[in-house]
């Protein structure tokens, strides 16, 4: 598979939202999903909390299967 990760903060997600098919919110910052939903067009983009779980253990396998499985 072809995929690239960004690792960024919410603030320069407005640079990467035209390329992002999928974005990733770690646990710690759900309280920030709806905000996202409302100021961005999210039509083309799926969303996922990162399991808190799978984050603290960085189980990356899980997370990247999740997220594919959206």
């Amino acid at each position: 598979m072809d995929i690239k990760f960004n690792a960024i903060s919410e603030s320069k997600f407005e640079q990467y939202k035209d390329e992002t098919d999928i974005l990733l919110l770690a646990p710690q910052i759900r309280y920030l999903e709806e905000q996202i939903l409302s100021k961005y067009n999210m039509d083309k983009i799926k969303i996922m909390i990162i399991d808190s779980i799978d984050y603290g253990l960085m189980n990356g396998e899980k997370v990247l299967t999740d997220a594919l499985n959206l």
